[in-house]
């Protein structure tokens, strides 16, 4: 029996031990690199006349699981432009190089893959690729 739980225990260190586990690992500035593999400014929707782009995004991880995400959209209506601010903070927390983002409000939950100085999401068909 005491094998046997040495052996899990191995087992299951191991595969902590693949990827990003701990805050120290992942704490730091991330800003955005790409989108789909293209630079910023990136039009999500629209062209033209009428369209949405990201302008600058980058995640903040502190100690403590903790994050805040600060960025700059550009919305262009009738091609009179304005910028909207992109402001979100949470806790975050890994497990391998999976990432789990949870905003304050508890309202929205984001997946990621992280590995210590790259952070991917994919949503809505759109890869984003931050990197310290």
């Amino acid at each position: 029996m005491k094998r046997a739980w040495i052996l899990v225990t191995a087992v299951f260190v191991a595969a902590c031990d693949s990827g990003v586990t701990g805050a120290s690992a992942t704490t730091g500035t991330y800003p955005l690199r790409s989108i789909n593999g293209e630079s910023l400014p990136y039009t999500v929707s629209g062209s033209g006349a009428n369209k949405t782009e990201v302008v600058d995004d980058k995640f903040i991880l502190y100690e403590g699981n903790t994050y805040q995400e600060m960025g700059t959209m550009r919305v262009t209506v009738n091609g009179t432009a304005s910028t909207v601010p992109i402001s979100e903070t949470g806790s975050y927390g890994t497990l391998g190089t999976s990432m789990t983002f949870t905003n304050s409000a508890g309202t929205r939950q984001r997946v990621a893959i992280g590995d210590g100085s790259r952070i991917t999401f994919v949503e809505n068909g759109l890869s984003y690729v931050f990197r310290k």
